[in-house]
Formats: C-alpha cells, structure tokens, sequence
C-alpha cells in the first residue's frame, strides 16, 4: 500500500507542470508594449526550468528588449497546453 506522503512526493508541483508544458510547446505569445508576437519555434526551457526566448534580430521584440532600461523588458508570456485525446478529429 502506497503512503500519503508517497503519492504527494510524485505528483508534480504546478511549477513543474508549467515547466513540462511550456518545454513541449511548439510555440508561445509574448506580449511587450501592447503588441503582441507569437514566436513559434524559437524558445527553449534550460535545466533550470528557465525559459530562454531566441527573438530575431531584426524583430520588434529584440529591438524593445536592446532599447529597454538596464535590458528588463516587461512582457506577458502565453503558451497553450494541448492535451493528447482518444478520439480522433475527422
């Protein structure tokens, strides 16, 4: 028989879920300054459970992230969580 503080040992915080979903995403929305760009491809998420954000140098976000004070740019990250179903689309 399997002990309460095993079961709550093995489930995963919500951090760590946060952190499984956004390392599966194919893409993300990063909002700054109102506009928002969907990055698709280009994010990562490091042994840390940082995300890494790779912006095209010649985009809009990289160019508010360089003009930024002491480089901190304010911006909302949203990812969707698609979560594997049974039935098949048709």
């Amino acid at each position: 028989m399997t002990s309460a503080a095993a079961l709550l040992a093995a489930q995963a915080t919500p951090a760590e879920q946060a952190r499984s979903v956004l390392a599966r995403a194919g893409s993300l929305t990063v909002t700054t300054n109102g506009l928002r760009h969907d990055l698709v491809g280009l994010h990562s998420v490091d042994a840390r459970g940082q995300v890494r954000l790779r912006l095209p140098a010649d985009g809009l976000p990289a160019a508010q992230a360089a003009c930024a004070p002491r480089g901190a740019l304010a911006s909302l990250v949203e990812f969707t969580d698609i979560a594997p179903s049974p039935y098949a689309t048709g």
